[in-house]
């Protein structure tokens, strides 16, 4: 069963005259979470009965990302 989860991110940004800056933070509270899951039921050759199984994609960690543009 899929648990539930909160993610925060956070997206400051200025912009002077033809300058934007501005800083992206994804998973401020660093919340371990799963993007994706899948139930799924598999059974090898050999293998009297088949297995549950859940595989799953990470969620994206605690992460900063800077950004600075100029528009001409």
């Amino acid at each position: 069963m899929a648990q539930g989860y909160t993610v925060v991110d956070a997206n400051v940004g200025y912009k002077w005259r033809n300058f934007n800056v501005g800083i992206k933070i994804l998973n401020l509270l660093n919340t371990e979470w799963n993007e994706t899951q899948f139930a799924t039921l598999t059974q090898l050759q050999g293998e009297a009965a088949p297995e549950d199984e859940i595989a799953f994609t990470p969620g994206t960690p605690f992460t900063i990302t800077g950004m600075f543009e100029f528009r001409f």
